[in-house]
C-alpha cells in the first residue's frame, strides 16, 4: 500500500508538471506560424544568438548555486531556523552577485554586440537580455522550492502564469504592434520583473537578518562543478547559434532556432519527468538506500520507452508541421528536427546517469564529462557546419550528447551499480533509431507520408510491447475480449514476462 501510494503521488505530480507546461507549449507552438511570417530567419538568428548570449551569462549569474540549493534542501529544511537561514544566505548572495554582473558588463556591452553581430547597433539588445537574466534566474530560484518541496500543483501554476503573461504581452508588441526582436525582449523582461517581485512577496517569511558564510561557502564548493559543468555544457548545447552565425550567416542560426522551437516540447516532455521523479528518487534513495535501485531500473525502461514515443511522433512528422505551419522560408528547417529527437533521447538517459552521481556527490564527474564532449563540440561544429550548413549544428549536438551520456553512464555505474533491463533499453532504442531514419526516405503526397508515418508509430508502439515487455499468448480476438472485460490481472494470462 505504501508503494503504491508513492506511485500515484508519482505519476499525479508528474501529470500536474506535463498539464501545466504543455498548455503553454501548445500556444507557443500554434504562434510560430504567425511569428514566422512577421519575422525573416535573420530576425530569429539574431533572438537564438541573444539567447545563446544569455544561457552563457547564465552560469556566471547563479556559479552553481541553484544545484547547490537543490541538494541541501533536502538536508535543511526540516529545520526551519537552519533553513531560513541558507534560503536567505543564498538570495542574498545572489542579489548581490548579479548588481555586480550587470554593472561590470554594461561597460562592455558594444564590444559584445560587435563580437556577437559585427555591429554595435544591438548594445541595447544586450542590456536588456543582461537584465533579464539576473531576473529570470533569481525567480526561477523561488519555483524550484516548489518543485523540491513535492509542491507540483503552485510550480505549475507560477510558470503558466509567467509564460502567459509573457505569450500575450509578446503577441500584442510583435504581432498588435509589429515590433519585432524588440518587442519579444521588452516583453520578457516586463514579465521577470514583475514575477520576481511577486514570488519575492510570497516567499517573504523565509527572509531573515542572518546569513551563514560556512553553508555559502560549502554550497559554493559543491556548485562548483555545476558552475563549470553548465559553462562547458553551454558549448555542447547552447553554442550552435553562434557557431552558425559566425561560420555561415544569422539566417542558418535562424533556421535552427525555429526547429529547435519544434524539437523544445521534447525537452519539455522530460523536464516534467524529472521534476517530480529528482526530488522522488532522491527522498528514496536517502530512505530505502539499495533498496531503491530496483526500482530506478523500472523507471528507466518505462522511461526509454515513452521518451522514444514521444521523439518518434515529433520527428517522423517534422516536415508536415513545417509544410502546414511555417512559412516558406523556413522550410528547410525541418532537416533539423529528426537529428534533433536522438538528441532528446539520448539527453532523457542522461539525465538518469547525472541524478545517479548527484546523489553520491560525485561532480566532478559532470565536470569530466562535460568537458570532454566541449571540446569535441568545438571541432564538430567547426567541421559539420562547414560540411553541412542545415544539419551540422545539430548533428554536432547529438554527437557531444552521446559521448557525455556513455562518461556519465560510466561513472555512475561505478559509484552506484544498478542492474538496468539492458535487452529491453537497447532493442526499444534501435527500434526507434531505425523508424526515426525513415522520416528522410519518404517524398510522396501530404496525405499518404502522413499515413504512412501513423503506421510506422502504431507499429512500434505493438513491436516494443509485444515482443519487448512480453510473450503474446492470444488464441482469439474473442478471448483478449473477455481479459478486458474482466478484472485487469487477467490480462497477465496473455503475457509471459521475458525477463
Amino acid at each position: 500500500m505504501y508503494i503504491m501510494s508513492k506511485k500515484g503521488k508519482l505519476v499525479l505530480n508528474s501529470l500536474i508538471y506535463f498539464v501545466g507546461g504543455l498548455l503553454t507549449k501548445t500556444i507557443s507552438f500554434f504562434l510560430l506560424p504567425f511569428y514566422t511570417r512577421l519575422l525573416t530567419p535573420e530576425d530569429y538568428g539574431i533572438w537564438g544568438v541573444l539567447l545563446a548570449y544569455q544561457s552563457f551569462l547564465g552560469a556566471f549569474f547563479q556559479l552553481g548555486l541553484h544545484d547547490a540549493f537543490g541538494r541541501y534542501h533536502f538536508m535543511y529544511v526540516n529545520d526551519k531556523k537552519v533553513y531560513t537561514e541558507y534560503f536567505s544566505t543564498i538570495v542574498y548572495f545572489l542579489c548581490i552577485l548579479s548588481i555586480f554582473n550587470i554593472a561590470f558588463l554594461s561597460i562592455f556591452t558594444g564590444n559584445i554586440s560587435s563580437f556577437l553581430f559585427k555591429t554595435e547597433k544591438f548594445s541595447s539588445f544586450i542590456i536588456l537580455m543582461t537584465l533579464d537574466l539576473s531576473l529570470s534566474l533569481l525567480a526561477q530560484l523561488f519555483t524550484f522550492i516548489f518543485m523540491w518541496k513535492e509542491k507540483p500543483l503552485h510550480f505549475a501554476m507560477a510558470n503558466l502564469t509567467k509564460a502567459l503573461s509573457t505569450i500575450l504581452l509578446s503577441i500584442y508588441l510583435v504581432i498588435g504592434l509589429g515590433k519585432g526582436i524588440i518587442g519579444f525582449i521588452f516583453a520578457y523582461v516586463s514579465i521577470d520583473l514583475l514575477y520576481c517581485l511577486i514570488l519575492l512577496w510570497l516567499f517573504r517569511r523565509y527572509f531573515v537578518f542572518r546569513i551563514s558564510v560556512e553553508k555559502l561557502i560549502k554550497s559554493l564548493e559543491y556548485g562548483f562543478a555545476f558552475f563549470l559543468t553548465h559553462l562547458i555544457g553551454w558549448v555542447n548545447t547552447n553554442s550552435s547559434n553562434i557557431f552558425l552565425t559566425k561560420i555561415q550567416s544569422v539566417h542558418y542560426a535562424g533556421l535552427y532556432t525555429v526547429a529547435a522551437s519544434v524539437g523544445s516540447i521534447l525537452g519539455f516532455i522530460t523536464f516534467s519527468i524529472q521534476q517530480v521523479w529528482y526530488p522522488f528518487s532522491m527522498k528514496n534513495l536517502e530512505e530505502r538506500g539499495e533498496g531503491f535501485y530496483d526500482k530506478i531500473a523500472k523507471f528507466q525502461t518505462l522511461y526509454v520507452f515513452f521518451i522514444c514515443i514521444c521523439c518518434l511522433t515529433i520527428g517522423l512528422f517534422s516536415k508536415e508541421i513545417f509544410i502546414l505551419l511555417m512559412n516558406k522560408k523556413y522550410y528547410e528547417g525541418w532537416k533539423i528536427v529528426p537529428i534533433l529527437t536522438y538528441y532528446f533521447l539520448f539527453a532523457a538517459m542522461n539525465q538518469q546517469f547525472h541524478m545517479k552521481l548527484c546523489y553520491v556527490k560525485k561532480t566532478k564527474v559532470l565536470f569530466l564529462s562535460a568537458g570532454i564532449s566541449a571540446c569535441l563540440s568545438v571541432m564538430s561544429n567547426i567541421i559539420l557546419i562547414s560540411l553541412f550548413p542545415i544539419e551540422g549544428s545539430s548533428l554536432s549536438l547529438l554527437f557531444t550528447m552521446l559521448v557525455m551520456t556513455g562518461v556519465n553512464y560510466v561513472y555512475s555505474q561505478k559509484y552506484m551499480k544498478i542492474h538496468y533491463n539492458y535487452r529491453k533499453d537497447i532493442t526499444i532504442g534501435t527500434l526507434f533509431i531505425f523508424a526515426v531514419y525513415l522520416v528522410y526516405l519518404f517524398n510522396y503526397s501530404l496525405l499518404v507520408d502522413i499515413l504512412i508515418k501513423v503506421g510506422i508509430i502504431l507499429s512500434f508502439i505493438i513491436v516494443c510491447i509485444f515482443t519487448v515487455y512480453g510473450k503474446f499468448k492470444l488464441k482469439s480476438i474473442k478471448e483478449l475480449g473477455w481479459a478486458f472485460k474482466s478484472k485487469p490481472s487477467k490480462l497477465k494470462e496473455f503475457f509471459t514476462d521475458t525477463h
